[in-house]
């Protein structure tokens, strides 16, 4: 009797390991699923810190004329009226001023370019 109780405990302690380690649910898919939620978890977090930082230029861009202005003159290229712009060319890179970031000196309304010919090349 002793000896078939033992067997029966034998077999259910078999088949309890055999489904921990190898059926639904088991030990290592609980571990790989605590990894896939780790990874998703530094996802989320930065989208969230990405999330902040749009929050934050929305408000900015709904709040103040002063941003909505920056973004149209260096993302769009805008120029307000009367206005001259100056593009100066560099050997690091583009600079661009405006006659109102310019010190205050009279010039005169005219686009310097290396581009365009000069008059010397005209009279030949």
């Amino acid at each position: 009797m002793f000896r078939f109780l033992n067997l029966v405990l034998g077999l259910i302690i078999i088949l309890l390991q055999v489904r921990l380690w190898f059926g639904e649910n088991s030990l290592p898919e609980t571990r790989q699923l605590a990894r896939q939620i780790a990874k998703q978890q530094i996802e989320t977090d930065k989208l969230g810190e990405r999330n902040a930082e749009l929050f934050a230029e929305v408000k900015d861009l709904r709040s103040g004329l002063d941003t909505i202005e920056e973004r149209a003159r260096y993302e769009l290229g805008m120029v307000r009226e009367n206005e001259t712009f100056f593009l100066l060319k560099g050997s690091t890179g583009t600079t661009v001023m405006t006659e109102a970031s310019l010190p205050s000196v009279s010039l005169p309304a005219k686009t310097l370019s290396n581009d365009t010919p000069s008059s010397e090349a005209n009279n030949e």
